[in-house]
């Protein structure tokens, strides 16, 4: 080749020696030194994190909810103060209500100095627990204890609060119109304690949120529309009055009246409900049934021959019974008695079929001295005497008294009260006003003056096992305006 043809160097520029590159290092020996050096950095770090550190929390450590890596002890010991105070204050919340307590009042009791040492330790004790704070966290739990039973009176208070019975609705029943208007259903609630006492607990062993959510079950109302039936059920049912049969005329409950009476009726713990009856308005109706148709027995009258025996004076009185022949004036009567609990039962039966008539069930009181028995006495076993002044008023309130109570007989074992034989004195039954003690003064007063009849009487068999109605013994006390006036 030419020298023309060949390439030629710029001037200038050095010539290109060409190098030879270095023989690299063995796999081996890079491994080697790649281990070294991060045996080097893992060892090297938690030195150095602990001598940063000292006298400080070390990184990733965390109270509670509350984090106090790089804390000072002081620092962490006046937090940890604070989050174990008795008085700290919690917030309960649940159900539309925020209810308070202390921490102290639920039953915490906190170790302060405990918390602290472990605060302090946390990420120290192994060669390499220093670098745990740079991966993640650790908590620290409150070193305390709960009380169980301080525990477990402050969720029974919250429930006590919070929990809420289900109603099933109702119906308000215009008695004038008696159009039924629809009062919506409730579901009820409760806490559910046994989660809760856990949540609480725990949040008063970690400490950091003030909120404790209230966990609570609620029920499903009775739907509107069931209960819109029920009132076109009782509309239905109130077209008719109720009849109470068997004791006598009927007793007519109206439909006014059976407007007050008429209720919603829950079941299933209030998720479920029936036409029935308000309680408190039954148990008037079936009292006011009880009042109008129960029958006092009344025991057979006699007639018999006055005995008398004057006493004048004071000093004792022996008296021994006297043969005498009685007459039977008039036959003793049985009683009848409104069974009031079981009235109840057949009045809720009846609306819960929508029947308009109920039997009133009854118990039958047998009178006290039947005409057999009164026909058996047969002898006087004392009298009573006082003598009066004719022409004054208290006379005819005397006479008419004794008359009211003429022939009744005293069954052995039994007592005689005045006022409940006579009743009430009054100008019907044929009582004037004459005088009468009250208190320390002598006023006017209807009936006045027959204090002067015996009050009460007790009688007793001659012997136990005895028949005859004639009692061995009678006390009567009285009480006289005048006690020097005296007539029988």
């Amino acid at each position: 080749m030419s020298s023309e043809g060949r390439s030629r160097r710029p001037s200038g520029q050095p010539r290109h020696v060409p190098t030879r590159a270095k023989p690299r290092r063995p796999a081996w020996q890079r491994l080697l030194v790649g281990a070294g050096v991060l045996c080097l950095v893992i060892v090297g770090v938690p030195f150095a994190m602990r001598g940063l550190y000292s006298g400080q929390a070390m990184p990733g450590t965390k109270v509670g909810d509350e984090d106090v890596s790089g804390k000072s002890e002081a620092e962490v010991r006046r937090m940890v103060e604070r989050l174990g105070d008795p008085e700290r204050r919690l917030n309960l919340t649940g159900g539309g209500r925020t209810l308070r307590v202390s921490a102290g009042g639920a039953g915490l009791s906190a170790d302060v100095a405990g918390t602290v040492d472990a605060v302090m330790d946390a990420h120290r004790g192994g060669l390499l627990s220093p670098l745990g704070g740079l991966a993640g966290s650790t908590t620290i739990q409150l070193s305390a204890s709960v009380d169980a039973k301080r525990l477990a009176d402050t969720v029974d208070q919250v429930a006590k609060v919070l929990d809420r019975a289900p109603y099933a609705g109702g119906l308000s029943i215009d008695s004038s119109t008696l159009v039924a208007t629809v009062v919506p259903a409730r579901a009820g609630r409760t806490v559910r304690k046994a989660a809760f006492t856990d949540a609480l607990r725990q949040r008063l062993l970690n400490p950091g949120s003030t909120v404790v959510r209230i966990p609570l079950s609620t029920g499903t109302p009775v739907s509107a529309e069931k209960l819109r039936s029920l009132g076109d059920d009782a509309e239905a049912y109130l077209r008719r009055p109720l009849r109470l049969t068997g004791a006598g005329k009927d007793y007519v409950v109206t439909p006014a009246k059976l407007a007050d009476l008429i209720a919603v009726e829950p079941l299933d713990g209030g998720r479920k409900a029936r036409l029935g009856v308000d309680t408190a308005v039954l148990s008037k109706l079936t009292a006011a049934v009880a009042e109008a148709r129960d029958r006092a027995p009344r025991s057979a009258a006699i007639s018999a021959p006055a005995t008398a025996q004057t006493v004048d004076g004071k000093g004792a009185v022996a008296w021994k019974p006297k043969p005498a022949k009685v007459t039977v004036r008039s036959d003793g009567r049985s009683g009848l008695d409104v069974d009031v609990k079981g009235l109840n039962g057949r009045i809720r039966t009846a609306i819960h079929s929508g029947s308009h008539t109920a039997k009133v069930p009854t118990k039958v009181r047998e009178a006290p001295v039947s005409r057999s028995a009164a026909r058996k006495i047969d002898s006087v076993i004392g009298t009573f005497t006082t003598y009066h002044p004719p022409g004054q008023p208290r006379v005819t309130n005397i006479h008419r008294i004794a008359d009211s109570v003429d022939g009744t007989i005293i069954a052995p074992g039994e007592q005689f009260s005045l006022n409940g034989i006579a009743g009430e004195r009054t100008k019907a039954k044929g009582y004037v006003e004459a005088p009468f003690i009250a208190g320390n003064k002598i006023e006017p007063s209807v009936g006045g003056g027959v204090s002067s009849s015996p009050r009460r009487c007790t009688t007793r068999r001659t012997s136990p096992g005895s028949r005859s109605m004639r009692p061995s013994r009678t006390r009567c006390s009285s009480t006289a305006t005048r006690p020097a006036a005296r007539r029988r």
